[in-house]
Order: structure tokens, then C-alpha cells, then sequence
């Protein structure tokens, strides 16, 4: 059985019968009772130091001490510009911080000064084709709702200069934006368009991304086969093409970055949409600011997630949309055996969907899929966005208009809209199921009423 071992402040400062601190020959214990130290003058004395202070303990008895941290009794060793005062008979000692001239910070991160500093607000990335960009509504329902309620920044990544780039060839007969005019703006023009939310962009032609297809065995390969060297020309182009696309995001995180570099602090939200995306109603800014995941739509996920539009927290910004290209750089250039996330992306991948689902969940990345349409359509107000199409005038010369695509290609948000879109086109290219096709339905394009009701071959949910 151990020996009883007295409180702290009995076994350091034994009190006199003067009642002051220190033995009653006004000196402290023998020094093999408290360990290593030294003496100090006036100790023992009424109105000296006091034993605690008269004789720095050891670094061990210091630290264990600390790690007591009992309250009313001296925590730590008195540090310059300190004095100390007595808590009372009986008491122990306590440490009484003075006021400092010169205070230095503790903080050796700046990044998480920015991190701790109040936020930059909303950073909305607008990425893909300058040829496809919409412009009007982005401004009305999503940068002026946000920018009631917090500073809004607008960072662009688009591809000037040329024609469009599709993968779906069915998709470039209708969606020509020289007949809606913003191809027509160059990039001077494009800033002004959106001020005074603009803060950086990056501008360019097409670049082909080399692809390795070997490391995609299942990429498209529903889509275009691989019987001849044609079907396969036709794979890696569409991959290069997602490839393009992600390296977009990857350019917006990095503009992000630097804005956020140059202010010494942090975005609180980031939105992204595509160039062609529509707005049909307003964001609801005091849901869409306190997400605390990343939050994709819940429709038309192809067995992934749906990566049309996105809203994230700042907080996930490197390993979500900042992550997908350079992990699809990873899959094709890392030597094998690929890391177990690697090895997902690039083995289980059929589409851009899962590429962007395994991405997430490798990198542990939180996600929310908001419903729409059916059920619990809280979507709505996050993510009130459609995949547009600009369908020419039927008049020569006219001006073209901006149509949604079918609601069983990009699900809807609830009407009425606040936009006002009086025009549908039809997925090009979807091919109905047999049953179908027998019936004598086959796919085609065409320009309707926005019909909610519309059947789909597959549903929206898929």
C-alpha cells in the first residue's frame, strides 16, 4: 500500500505559525523532499516571494503540475510580466496576467487565420463554353438573392474562341448560344456582364486532354463499344472531353484560392453551375449559406451522383470539385498497384456520375442529395437550376430563345418560375426501351410547353 501523499500546495508551501508561507525556520523542506530547483532570496520572509516562487520546481514536477491543473493553485511557473497574489489562509496561489505593450501572436498557420476570420461569403463558379453561356438569369436568381444577404464573387472558367464542344452530337443541332447572342461577347464584355459580382476568370481555347484508355475499361464503354478503332477514337474523345470539363473546376478552386490568398481569408460557400445552366427561380440565401455538406441534386444520378450543379461548403472545396481532375490524372499516371480510391474511380466508372460519386466518398467527403419533383422537394431551394438549350428563332434573323431541357434529362424545380422559360426540347438521343420502339415511339427533338407530366422512358429517378 503507498504512502498518503498530501495535497499539492501542502507538500510545496507548508505554513509557519506566523501564518505566512514557508516553514518556521523561514526556510523551505530539505531538497531531497521537492526535487531539484534552486534558492532564491526572501524566502520565507512576510512579504517576499513565498515558497512557490522562491524555488523553481523541476521541469518534471512543472509539467505534472500542469497537467493537474487544479484550480485556485498555481498552474504554471509565473511568466514575465506576471505577478502572483495569495488566494487566502489555507489557499494556494494564483497567477494574475498584467497588461503587456507588445503582444505577440500565437498563430504560425495563416491558413487558419483565414480559416478562423469571418467569411468571404458566396464564390459562384460558372464553368464550360463561352459559346453556351446564359447570363441572365444566373444574375437574377442567383448572384442578387445571395447578394442581399452576403458578398457574392463570381469566378469564370470558359472555353472561347470556335464552335461548341459536345459529347452528344444531337445536343449541338439546338444549342448554338449565337442565336441567344452571348457568343457574341468576348471576354471584356463577359465581365462587364456580370458586374459588379466578377472577380477573376480564366479564358481559352480547347485543349484535347491526352487519355489513356486502358485505364478506363468501363468509361463509356456502354456508349460507343469497342469493336473497331473508330468506337474506341470515339471513347477516349468523350473522356477527354469530362476531362476538359472537370479541369474547369479545378481552375475556378484555384481562382478561389488566390482571391482568398490576396484577402487573407476564406469563402463561406461555393456554388457551381455550368455555362449553360438556367436559374428558374431564386436561391433561398439563408439555406443555401448554412449547408453543411455538399449538397447535388437527387435525380439523374446513372448510378453515381448527378454532377450538373453543386453547392459545398468552403471547407470541401480541395476535395470535391478541386479533386476530380487530378484524380483522373492519378488513375492514368500513377504507377500500379492504384490506391484504393484510385482503384475505384478508375475501375468501377461507367460515366461522369460515379466518377464524381467515387471521388467524394474516397476522399470522405459528406454529400446531401436534395429531392425535386416528387416527394420532398426541399431542392427547390438550394438548387432551383435546369440544363438550358438555346433554340433558335423560326424567324430569319431572329433572336433565339432560351428553352429547358426535358425534365426526364435534368429534373425541374417546382413552378411557377420567376424566369420566365416558355420552352422545352426534348432529350435528343435518349433511346426509349423496347416496348417502346415497338409501339412505334422512337426518340426525336422538339420544342414544346414545359410539361412536368412528360413521361419518361426511364424515369427520373436513375
Amino acid at each position: 500500500m503507498g504512502l498518503h501523499r498530501p495535497p499539492l500546495a501542502v507538500r510545496l508551501a507548508p505554513r509557519g505559525p506566523n501564518g505566512h508561507a514557508g516553514a518556521a525556520r523561514g526556510r523551505l523542506p530539505a531538497r531531497q523532499r521537492h526535487g531539484g530547483g534552486r534558492w532564491r532570496p526572501g524566502a520565507g520572509r512576510p512579504g517576499g516571494p513565498g515558497p512557490l516562487l522562491a524555488r523553481r520546481p523541476g521541469r518534471r514536477r512543472a509539467r505534472r503540475r500542469r497537467r493537474r491543473g487544479r484550480g485556485g493553485r498555481l498552474r504554471r511557473w509565473p511568466l514575465r510580466g506576471e505577478r502572483v497574489r495569495p488566494e487566502g489562509r489555507g489557499g494556494g496561489w494564483t497567477a494574475v496576467t498584467a497588461e503587456r505593450k507588445n503582444t505577440i501572436s500565437t498563430s504560425v498557420d495563416p491558413a487558419a487565420d483565414a480559416a478562423s476570420a469571418p467569411g468571404l461569403g458566396a464564390a459562384v463558379c460558372i464553368l464550360g463554353q463561352l459559346s453556351r453561356l446564359e447570363i441572365e438569369s444566373k444574375v437574377q436568381n442567383i448572384l442578387k438573392p445571395l447578394a442581399r444577404s452576403t458578398n457574392v464573387d463570381v469566378f469564370l472558367s470558359l472555353e472561347s474562341g470556335g464552335d461548341g464542344v459536345f459529347n452528344n452530337p444531337g445536343t449541338a443541332n439546338n444549342s448554338g448560344a449565337s442565336f441567344c447572342g452571348s457568343s457574341e461577347l468576348d471576354e471584356g464584355e463577359v465581365r462587364k456582364a456580370f458586374a459588379p459580382y466578377f472577380r477573376d476568370g480564366v479564358f481559352g481555347p480547347h485543349l484535347t486532354e491526352n487519355v489513356t484508355l486502358e485505364r478506363w475499361p468501363k468509361l463509356y464503354l456502354f456508349k460507343h463499344g469497342d469493336a473497331d478503332e473508330a468506337a474506341r477514337a470515339a471513347r477516349r474523345k468523350h473522356i477527354a472531353n469530362v476531362l476538359s470539363q472537370t479541369r474547369h473546376q479545378l481552375d475556378c478552386a484555384e481562382l478561389i484560392q488566390k482571391s482568398e490568398k490576396s484577402a487573407g481569408r476564406q469563402y463561406d460557400v461555393v456554388v457551381k453551375v455550368r455555362e449553360n445552366t438556367i436559374a428558374l427561380r431564386p436561391v433561398i440565401p439563408e439555406k443555401l449559406m448554412s449547408i453543411t455538406e455538399v449538397t447535388i441534386k437527387h435525380c439523374q444520378w446513372w448510378g453515381g451522383v448527378n454532377d450538373k450543379v453543386m453547392a459545398l461548403p468552403r471547407m470541401y472545396l480541395e476535395k470535391s470539385i478541386g479533386a476530380v481532375y487530378p484524380a483522373m490524372q492519378a488513375v492514368m499516371q500513377d504507377a500500379e498497384p492504384l490506391s484504393a480510391m484510385l482503384a475505384l474511380i478508375g475501375d468501377r466508372s461507367e460515366n461522369t456520375e460515379q466518377v464524381v460519386m467515387w471521388t467524394l466518398i474516397g476522399n470522405r467527403v459528406p454529400f446531401r442529395e436534395r429531392g425535386f419533383e416528387m416527394g420532398d422537394s426541399d431542392g427547390d431551394d438550394y438548387l432551383p437550376f435546369v440544363d438550358g438549350r438555346c433554340y433558335p428563332s423560326e424567324v430569319p434573323g431572329g433572336q433565339g430563345r432560351w428553352c429547358v431541357v426535358s425534365h426526364c434529362k435534368d429534373c425541374w424545380p417546382s413552378q411557377p418560375w420567376t424566369l420566365n422559360v416558355t420552352c422545352a426540347v426534348t432529350s435528343k438521343g435518349e433511346k426509349p426501351p423496347e416496348a417502346y420502339r415497338d409501339a412505334g415511339v422512337t426518340d426525336a427533338t422538339e420544342l414544346s410547353d414545359p410539361d412536368p407530366a412528360q413521361e419518361c422512358f426511364y424515369g427520373i429517378y436513375r
